[in-house]
C-alpha cells in the first residue's frame, strides 16, 4: 500500500543540524521531545546523559531499516537520524567491499616502486570510488530522505560539517557533509538548516542566518540569527503543531 503523506507538513518540523564533532547537535535535537528515537551510527547519543535527556536508541543497521519504518505504528513523535553522512559513507564502504561494476569504473591506486614493503602491504588493493558508486548512494538515500521529510512526525537530520581546505577545495562553503544530490533534498525541503558552533565553556549557538560561506536557512520567522539551543528549541516547539 502506498503511503499517503502531505507533500508539505507545514507545522511538523523537519530540521537539519550540522557542525563539527561535539557541537551539541544531538543534544539539541533530543531537547525537542521526550518521545524521541535516535537512529545512531555512533555513540554520540551518550552525551544526552550529561543533560538529563532521554531518547530511545536504535543502532543504525542499514538503508532498509529506514525504508521499513511504519510511522503510524511507531510510539515516537520525533525521529533523529544521527548522522546522515555516516549512513551514506557506510553504504559507500559496503559497495567498495562487496560490489563490482560491469566495466572498469574504479581506478586502482598505484603505489610508488620505492615505497617500503609495509606501506605497499597497507595500500595493496586500494580502489578509488567511481561515479557509479555515488550514483547508487544518491538513488538509495534521496527516496529515504524524502520519505522522512513527508512523514507526519518531527525529523532531525544530524550531519557533520564539511572541512574545505584553502587552496584545494573548489567550494569553500561550510555546509553539511553530503553529496550535492543528497544535500539538495534537505536544502529544498527542511524548514531549518542550522550550523552548530561554540563550546561548553563559551556556550553553544545555532546559526540559521548564514552567509556566502556558511550554509544556513530558516523558514520559521521566530527562528533567526544565532540562537542558543534552548531558545531555538523553545521557538520550534511554539511554532510546531506537535
Amino acid at each position: 500500500m502506498t503511503e499517503q503523506y502531505s507533500d508539505v507538513m507545514e507545522r511538523v518540523p523537519k530540521i537539519c543540524l550540522y557542525g563539527e564533532f561535539g557541537k551539541a547537535k544531538t543534544v539539541t535535537a533530543a531537547m525537542y521531545s521526550s518521545n524521541s528515537v535516535i537512529y545512531a551510527t555512533d555513540s554520540g547519543w551518550t552525551s544526552l546523559d550529561n543533560h538529563s535527556l532521554k531518547a530511545a536508541i536504535r543502532p543504525y543497521q542499514g538503508v532498509s531499516q529506514l525504508r521499513d519504518v511504519k510511522f503510524e505504528q511507531e510510539p515516537f513523535d520525533t525521529f533523529i537520524l544521527d548522522t546522515v553522512n555516516e549512513m551514506t559513507e557506510e553504504y559507500l564502504d559496503m559497495l567498495m567491499d562487496n560490489a563490482t561494476w560491469g566495466g572498469k569504473f574504479r581506478e586502482s591506486l598505484v603505489v610508488g616502486s620505492g615505497a617500503p614493503k609495509e606501506v605497499k602491504t597497507e595500500l595493496q588493493g586500494m580502489d578509488n570510488p567511481a561515479p557509479a558508486d555515488y550514483h547508487v548512494i544518491r538513488n538509495k538515500f534521496r527516496p529515504i530522505l524524502r520519505r522522512f521529510i513527508k512523514a507526519p512526525v518531527a525529523v532531525f537530520f544530524i550531519v557533520h560539517e564539511n572541512a574545505p581546505i584553502a587552496g584545494l577545495s573548489k567550494d569553500m562553503t561550510k555546509k553539511p557533509q553530503l553529496s550535492d544530490k543528497v544535500y539538495k533534498v534537505i536544502a529544498q525541503d527542511c524548514h531549518v538548516i542550522g550550523r552548530c558552533t561554540g563550546s561548553i565553556k563559551m556556550g553553544f549557538k545555532i546559526d540559521v542566518e548564514g552567509n556566502d560561506l556558511i550554509a544556513a536557512k530558516s523558514r520559521i520567522s521566530t527562528i533567526k540569527g544565532k540562537m542558543s539551543p534552548e531558545d531555538f528549541i523553545q521557538a520550534l516547539q511554539k511554532w510546531s503543531t506537535r
